[in-house]
This record gives structure tokens, sequence and C-alpha cells, in this order.
């Protein structure tokens, strides 16, 4: 396993592996080792989830998909539904991400209240899974290639088609009858728009909606019933590449990197700004202004999390309390840290790292971002640690 050094030189137990430096000033945890091309984590509160798929040999023979559940607080581990050879409403999340050409899309799932959402890579459906009754719910489509999922805390389900256009759609489980008309919304997307990845929190749904000329992000909000582009950039003058927007736990605030492709960090990287989008006010402000290879952005109560490339070319984890923009160190060293994602309410984060043996196996990771008052002592070098549990 490749644990990443810790700044505070911690050692710490691993929650289900031998002993080993931690990944973090905070204490690293692994929450799962050997896991097989894994899915981005999408946190809540004490729990993590995360989908993850495995195969018999490098022809694609499909073996196995999981749904993982992680209780951080009771160190247990469940897996929400497996399958082998035939599709089932229990079967994985998301299409193949390491396929190649694909493999920059990383598929996601979704994670808010009482439920897990996510899409079916066989049968190309969508599946909402609720976690108090244990109970699943598939939803078939009409013939359309179905990705990109997420849920909100009502249990509706947000997900991008693929055919005839790339077009985000928000279902309700219970009265979708698989024609359009009964969807909850349906982008207006032309056939020359690229509309992927949407996510949705609460009343609020954003997307990637780029055109043939310019990159777009756009938002739905459910409680107005409302679409509106909220980000244009050319894609032949302004040089600007924003990544995938995703939104916080309260549906208000909207946040992605966006990269200047004239730029660079000095090891193979651009630079990077973090911006984010006021639902209440309509308006974008940067967090992070071209400080380095900032990307994965994520936010939640007073906390920005992202992965910034290093000169040795991996990826490290960074952390910022935004209230105060002091700026912080959550996974640095040797290992190639990714993909992070944090609770404002516990200051969980957690991420993934190679484990070292290639063949797209990954770790989970996590930690948790200490209380205000410690954070400052270890941001400023002190050495008091509490963990908020």
């Amino acid at each position: 396993m490749s644990l990443k050094k810790s700044l505070l030189g911690l050692a710490i137990l691993a929650l289900v592996a031998s002993p080993a430096l931690a990944a973090s000033p905070f204490g690293d945890n692994l929450a799962l080792k050997n896991s097989k091309r894994i899915l981005r984590p999408v946190v809540q509160g004490n729990m993590i989830a995360w989908g993850d798929f495995a195969f018999a040999d490098i022809n694609n023979t499909w073996v196995a998909g999981f749904i993982n559940l992680y209780d951080t607080q009771t160190n247990t581990l469940k897996v929400l539904g497996r399958a082998g050879g035939s599709p089932t409403g229990a079967i994985v999340a998301a299409e193949l991400a390491w396929v190649a050409g694909w493999a920059p899309w990383t598929p996601q799932i979704g994670f808010e209240g009482d439920y897990i959402g996510y899409n079916e890579p066989i049968t190309q459906g969508g599946i909402v899974y609720q976690v108090s009754t244990g109970t699943f719910t598939h939803i078939n489509n009409t013939g359309e290639q179905w990705h990109f999922a997420d849920v909100n805390g009502s249990g509706l389900l947000a997900i991008q088609d693929w055919d005839p256009a790339m077009t985000p759609n928000l279902i309700n489980p219970a009265t979708y009858d698989g024609s359009d008309a009964s969807m909850v919304f349906r982008g207006s997307n032309a056939s020359t728009e690229f509309g992927t990845a949407p996510r949705i929190s609460g009343n609020i749904m954003a997307w990637n909606d780029d055109t043939a000329d310019d990159y777009r992000r756009t938002m739905y909000n459910l409680a107005t019933n409302t679409e509106t582009v909220i980000w244009t950039s050319s894609k032949t003058t302004a040089n600007l590449y924003p990544q995938k927007i995703q939104v916080d736990s309260t549906g208000s605030r909207l946040v992605m990197a966006v990269r200047d492709e004239t730029s660079d960090n000095g090891f193979g990287g651009k630079l990077t700004d973090v911006v984010v989008y006021d639902v209440a006010a309509g308006t974008w402000s940067t967090l992070l202004n071209m400080v380095a290879g900032d990307e994965e952005a994520m936010l939640d109560g007073d906390y920005l999390v992202w992965q910034r490339k290093v000169a040795t070319g991996d990826n490290d984890i960074y952390g910022m309390e935004i209230s105060t923009g002091r700026v912080f160190a959550i996974a640095t060293g040797s290992a190639n840290a990714t993909l992070p994602w944090v609770d404002g309410s516990t200051g969980l984060v957690a991420w993934i790292e190679p484990d070292g043996t290639g063949d797209y196996s990954f770790d989970m990771h996590y930690t948790f971002i200490p209380e205000p008052a410690t954070l400052s002592l270890l941001v400023l070098g002190g050495l008091g640690l509490l963990r908020r549990r």
C-alpha cells in the first residue's frame, strides 16, 4: 500500500490494515484497501459512499459490482449490492471509468439524506437506493444510454442521457413511466450541446452544458422551475476551461475549478482558479486565484477541498477554511491522492490513492478536519490534535 507521509509524523493504526504512516496531519484512516476501479467518494455526515468495479481479465469480462457504504464511527463497511453476469437493481454504479479515453470523466454516484443514486452499466438505467429500508428502485429507460447519476434528499434522480443528444434529466422514480413527458425536468439542450455530469442537492441541479463554440455551465432551480446558463467561456478565445461543477449539501453554492489552458505551473500542470457561484445572489466569486494546478474542487459548510498537482507529477489534497482563507494540507507525500469530498458539518474528508499494485486498483482514505481552534494550531505549527467524531 502506498500511504502518504504525515506532515507531523503521526503513526496511526489503519482500520483494516497494518500500522502505517499517516497520509494526513489530522490522521489517515483506511476505509477499504485494494478496491478495483473505484469511483469518486461522496460523504455525508460520518458516512462515505462510493462505487466500485471488478473484472476477471483485461477483456472486461464482467465479474461483480459494488456500492459501498462505510460508517466511520463504527468502522463498518456495508456492501449494498453485488451481481455477477446478469443485471439486477443492485449492480454497481456508473460506466467503466477506466476504459481508454474515458478515464478523465470520473463517473459519479450521489448520496443525500436517505438516498444513494447511481446508474447501472449493463441495462444503462438508473437506480435509487433507500438506506433506511434497504430497497432498490430500478428506473428503466427507453433504449437510451444513461450515465453520471446523482440524487437529492427527496429521492429525485439526476442522470445524463447519452442518446440522441447528451441531456440532463431529473426523474421522480414514483411517477416516471419511461416517457420524457413524465420526467420532473429535461434539459433544453439543442443537438449541438453537450449536457453532462448533472449534480443535484436540494432544489438546485447543475451540469456541464457545452456547445460547439463555448464552455457553459447551467443550473435548474426546482423550486422556481427555471433553467439558467450561469457560466460561458469561449473555446477559441478565452482559454478558460471549467471543470465539472459540484453543488454543496444545501444547494446554495456551486463550485468548480477553471483551468487557464495557456498557463504552466512549472511541472506539467496548468494554473487554475477555484470559483464559487452563490445561487441566491446570482454571482461568482474566486476562492483560489491561479495558485497552482488546483482541480476537482468541492465545498461544503466552511470548507473547500481540492487536489493539487505538485512537482513530482502526483496530486496532494488541500483544504481551505473559507471564512478565514486559511489553506492547509490534508494529504501530501509520494502517493497520488485525488478526488476529495468533504462534509461541512463533521469535517469528514475522503479521497482515493493507488494501492501500488497497478491495474487501476485504489485504496479509499479519509480523515477529519479538526475543530477550528485546533486547526489554527496545526496551521501555525502547533501540536494539539482534536478529532471530531
